[in-house]
């Protein structure tokens, strides 16, 4: 975020900070879901906030999603060594 100049807007953007945190909790979606979901969550974004966050989506889309780092490498869900403190 630091490098593409977006920590200010995080703080005061909530679109783009509900966008940052829902990248994140991807690891928490189905694996056959997750690239679904961040389209739907892009998909979500007004138009302005799509451009503004344009180089961040192809960063994601390059790394995350596709193949530079698969995704059952770093999805967590249904991972049952992830324990709660109750």
């Amino acid at each position: 975020m630091q490098h593409l100049k977006l920590t200010r807007a995080c703080r005061v953007d909530l679109d783009i900070k509900t966008f940052f945190q829902s990248c994140v909790a991807l690891a928490f979606v189905p694996e056959g879901e997750v690239v679904d979901q961040f389209e739907l969550l892009l998909a979500d974004l007004p138009e302005s906030t799509r451009i503004q966050l344009a180089e961040f989506v192809d960063y994601m889309r390059s790394n995350w999603l596709d193949t530079k780092y698969p995704i059952r490498l770093w999805n967590k869900y249904g991972d049952d060594h992830l324990h709660r403190l109750v």
